[in-house]
Protein backbone atom coordinates (compact mmCIF):
# COMPACT_ATOMS: atom_id res chain seq x y z
CA UNK A 1 0.00 0.00 0.00
CA UNK A 2 1.19 3.60 -0.78
CA UNK A 3 1.36 6.26 1.41
CA UNK A 4 0.77 8.77 -1.03
CA UNK A 5 -2.21 6.94 -2.85
CA UNK A 6 -3.62 6.72 0.73
CA UNK A 7 -3.42 10.76 1.38
CA UNK A 8 -4.92 11.48 -1.98
CA UNK A 9 -7.72 9.40 -1.33
CA UNK A 10 -8.43 10.99 2.01
CA UNK A 11 -7.80 14.50 0.68
CA UNK A 12 -10.16 13.71 -2.26
CA UNK A 13 -13.03 12.28 -0.13
CA UNK A 14 -12.46 15.23 2.22
CA UNK A 15 -14.54 18.71 0.92
CA UNK A 16 -13.11 21.66 2.46
CA UNK A 17 -15.05 24.63 2.22
CA UNK A 18 -12.78 28.03 2.14
CA UNK A 19 -14.79 30.60 0.77
CA UNK A 20 -16.10 32.00 4.36
CA UNK A 21 -13.70 34.31 5.64
CA UNK A 22 -12.61 34.38 9.52
CA UNK A 23 -15.07 36.68 10.21
CA UNK A 24 -17.84 35.21 8.51
CA UNK A 25 -16.59 31.63 10.66
CA UNK A 26 -17.11 33.68 13.71
CA UNK A 27 -20.54 34.94 12.83
CA UNK A 28 -21.53 31.70 12.26
CA UNK A 29 -20.33 30.05 15.59
CA UNK A 30 -21.86 33.41 17.47
CA UNK A 31 -25.77 32.99 15.72
CA UNK A 32 -25.34 29.26 16.34
CA UNK A 33 -24.24 29.47 19.81
CA UNK A 34 -27.68 28.73 21.32
CA UNK A 35 -27.06 28.40 25.48
CA UNK A 36 -30.41 28.13 28.07
CA UNK A 37 -30.01 31.30 29.87
CA UNK A 38 -30.84 29.66 33.38
CA UNK A 39 -27.00 28.64 33.10
CA UNK A 40 -25.68 32.21 34.04
CA UNK A 41 -27.57 32.75 36.42
CA UNK A 42 -29.26 32.45 40.30
CA UNK A 43 -32.06 33.19 41.44
CA UNK A 44 -32.63 32.85 45.22
CA UNK A 45 -36.20 32.24 46.91
CA UNK A 46 -38.13 35.67 47.63
CA UNK A 47 -37.91 37.31 50.85
CA UNK A 48 -40.76 39.09 52.16
CA UNK A 49 -40.07 42.94 52.55
CA UNK A 50 -42.29 45.87 53.54
CA UNK A 51 -42.55 48.70 50.71
CA UNK A 52 -43.73 51.57 52.72
CA UNK A 53 -44.01 54.05 49.64
CA UNK A 54 -47.58 51.49 48.25
CA UNK A 55 -47.97 50.44 51.78
CA UNK A 56 -47.85 46.59 51.09
CA UNK A 57 -45.69 43.58 50.89
CA UNK A 58 -43.09 42.81 48.26
CA UNK A 59 -40.93 40.06 47.64
CA UNK A 60 -37.50 40.21 46.88
CA UNK A 61 -35.71 38.18 44.82
CA UNK A 62 -31.52 37.42 45.27
CA UNK A 63 -29.76 37.56 41.91
CA UNK A 64 -26.48 36.46 40.94
CA UNK A 65 -24.41 36.03 37.67
CA UNK A 66 -22.70 33.17 37.47
CA UNK A 67 -20.48 31.15 34.27
CA UNK A 68 -20.41 34.66 32.03
CA UNK A 69 -16.71 33.92 31.84
CA UNK A 70 -17.55 30.95 29.53
CA UNK A 71 -19.90 32.94 27.36
CA UNK A 72 -18.62 34.02 23.95
CA UNK A 73 -20.80 36.79 23.19
CA UNK A 74 -21.61 38.37 27.05
CA UNK A 75 -23.23 41.47 25.48
CA UNK A 76 -25.59 39.97 23.24
CA UNK A 77 -26.29 37.32 26.19
CA UNK A 78 -26.76 39.64 29.61
CA UNK A 79 -30.44 40.72 28.34
CA UNK A 80 -31.25 37.21 27.22
CA UNK A 81 -30.25 36.09 30.90
CA UNK A 82 -31.76 38.87 32.34
CA UNK A 83 -35.26 38.71 30.86
CA UNK A 84 -35.43 34.98 31.63
CA UNK A 85 -34.73 35.99 35.01
CA UNK A 86 -37.30 38.66 34.74
CA UNK A 87 -39.88 36.27 33.86
CA UNK A 88 -39.12 33.70 36.20
CA UNK A 89 -39.78 36.45 38.78
CA UNK A 90 -42.98 37.27 37.23
CA UNK A 91 -44.57 34.17 36.96
CA UNK A 92 -47.93 33.90 37.71
CA UNK A 93 -48.59 37.80 38.70
CA UNK A 94 -51.50 39.99 38.05
CA UNK A 95 -51.32 42.51 35.00
CA UNK A 96 -50.81 44.92 37.15
CA UNK A 97 -48.12 43.62 39.19
CA UNK A 98 -44.62 45.86 39.14
CA UNK A 99 -41.11 45.17 39.27
CA UNK A 100 -37.54 46.73 40.06
CA UNK A 101 -34.22 46.23 40.47
CA UNK A 102 -31.19 46.80 42.60
CA UNK A 103 -27.55 46.91 41.84
CA UNK A 104 -25.39 46.07 45.22
CA UNK A 105 -21.37 46.10 44.86
CA UNK A 106 -19.02 46.58 47.45
CA UNK A 107 -17.08 49.34 45.38
CA UNK A 108 -20.73 51.37 45.00
CA UNK A 109 -21.22 53.94 47.67
CA UNK A 110 -24.90 53.09 47.61
CA UNK A 111 -27.47 50.60 45.13
CA UNK A 112 -28.11 51.34 41.76
CA UNK A 113 -32.16 51.75 41.59
CA UNK A 114 -33.99 50.43 38.69
CA UNK A 115 -37.66 52.07 39.48
CA UNK A 116 -40.82 49.86 39.23
CA UNK A 117 -42.33 49.40 36.33
CA UNK A 118 -44.92 47.13 34.79
CA UNK A 119 -43.17 43.62 33.06
CA UNK A 120 -44.09 44.57 29.55
CA UNK A 121 -42.31 47.80 29.88
CA UNK A 122 -39.19 46.11 32.09
CA UNK A 123 -36.60 44.63 29.14
CA UNK A 124 -32.96 42.73 29.49
CA UNK A 125 -31.51 45.17 27.84
CA UNK A 126 -32.94 47.93 29.91
CA UNK A 127 -31.13 46.11 32.49
CA UNK A 128 -27.88 45.74 30.86
CA UNK A 129 -28.24 49.41 29.77
CA UNK A 130 -28.35 50.89 33.14
CA UNK A 131 -25.20 48.76 34.22
CA UNK A 132 -23.25 49.87 31.38
CA UNK A 133 -23.35 53.15 32.31
CA UNK A 134 -22.52 52.08 36.28
CA UNK A 135 -19.70 50.45 35.29
CA UNK A 136 -18.41 53.03 32.74
CA UNK A 137 -18.66 55.50 35.42
CA UNK A 138 -17.07 52.98 38.31
CA UNK A 139 -14.24 51.32 36.45
CA UNK A 140 -13.49 48.90 39.90
CA UNK A 141 -16.88 46.97 39.55
CA UNK A 142 -16.50 43.43 37.61
CA UNK A 143 -19.43 41.39 36.80
CA UNK A 144 -17.34 38.57 37.50
CA UNK A 145 -15.16 38.66 40.33
CA UNK A 146 -18.64 37.61 42.67
CA UNK A 147 -19.37 40.36 44.46
CA UNK A 148 -21.86 42.14 41.72
CA UNK A 149 -25.16 41.19 43.51
CA UNK A 150 -28.82 42.11 41.92
CA UNK A 151 -32.03 42.40 43.82
CA UNK A 152 -35.54 41.94 41.76
CA UNK A 153 -38.47 43.20 43.51
CA UNK A 154 -41.61 42.73 42.55
CA UNK A 155 -44.59 44.63 44.27
CA UNK A 156 -48.60 43.99 43.85
CA UNK A 157 -50.32 47.27 44.56
CA UNK A 158 -53.08 47.32 46.78
CA UNK A 159 -56.69 47.77 45.19
CA UNK A 160 -60.10 48.82 46.32
CA UNK A 161 -60.68 51.46 49.21
CA UNK A 162 -59.39 51.80 52.55
CA UNK A 163 -56.05 51.01 54.03
CA UNK A 164 -53.78 48.05 54.21
CA UNK A 165 -52.24 47.39 57.44
CA UNK A 166 -49.02 45.88 56.44
CA UNK A 167 -47.23 47.58 59.37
Amino acid sequence: MNLETDDEWIADDVEMDDSRSDDEMELVVEDEWNEDPAEFYELGEPEEIKVKTFKTLAQSYPFNLRNIDNAPNLHGLLPDVFDHALNRVMEGSADNDLIGAEFIHPQLERPVLIPFRHRDEMHGSHLLHVLERVMQSNEALKLDDGQMRIRMVKISPPQGKGTFEAF
